[in-house]
């Protein structure tokens, strides 16, 4: 797997991640279905806000750190994702 490619996995799953959260009501316990899977913050071993919030701003901090591959990255994933794409530019970078 090219680092790309791997830029573009870590970010997806930070996507996926993200949208576990509820909008409505702020708790993380939605699911979300990529591609005909379903994932729910329990997939990654997050069962809390607090973990959720931990995970978020771990990731957060590392796209801070990796601006460039993350920028060529986001590229890949607009069509399918196109307002966390947008989030992560305008919040994230």
């Amino acid at each position: 797997m090219s680092e790309h490619d791997s830029v573009a996995k870590r970010l997806e799953r930070y996507f996926i991640i993200a949208s576990t959260r509820c909008s409505n009501c702020g708790d993380v316990h939605s699911t979300v279905t990529v591609d005909g899977d379903a994932y729910t913050a329990a997939d990654f071993g997050i069962d809390s806000q607090a973990e959720w919030s931990e995970t978020l701003d771990e990731e957060e901090a590392w796209m801070r750190a990796n601006p460039a591959a993350v920028e060529a990255a986001l590229g890949a994933l607009e069509d399918d994702w196109p307002h966390s794409v947008a989030a992560v530019r305008n919040h994230v970078l």
